[in-house]
């Protein structure tokens, strides 16, 4: 490939992990406001249907990230591998953070569900 077209390839796959982090805000989203506004209204199978559904999602959601940032950084690779002088300096040092912040929204959205639940019983 050549150095142009690990670029643009680099620009589709910022754009893929943007798209999908917006999923991903999209799908939190919904998902607290169902709890806050059917929490009482839902049985319990209810719940776990929805609560089960949720985790898929966000699953997929959050490997569809992952695998759009190892890609990314797989396509710097290449290119540094050109012997180029200059860097796009994209680096595997943002993926933990982006793990943790994944994570972390995913549990508190968690707790949050079981708590606004446990309030309404």
């Amino acid at each position: 490939m050549s150095e142009f077209e690990l670029l643009t390839l680099q620009l589709y796959y910022k754009e893929l992990v943007s798209s999908n982090i917006m999923n991903f805000i999209s799908i939190l989203s919904g998902f607290l406001l169902a709890n806050h506004f059917l929490g009482q209204k839902i049985n319990t199978i209810q719940f776990t249907i929805m609560l089960l559904t949720y985790t898929v999602v966000m699953l997929v959601t959050g490997v569809g990230i992952q695998d759009a940032i190892a890609e990314l950084y797989s396509a710097e690779r290449a290119l540094a591998e050109m012997s180029r002088t200059w860097s796009t300096n994209q680096t595997g040092e943002q993926t933990l953070p982006i793990n943790v912040t994944l994570i972390l929204t995913y549990i508190g959205s968690i707790y949050f569900a079981f708590t606004t639940r446990k309030q309404q019983s």
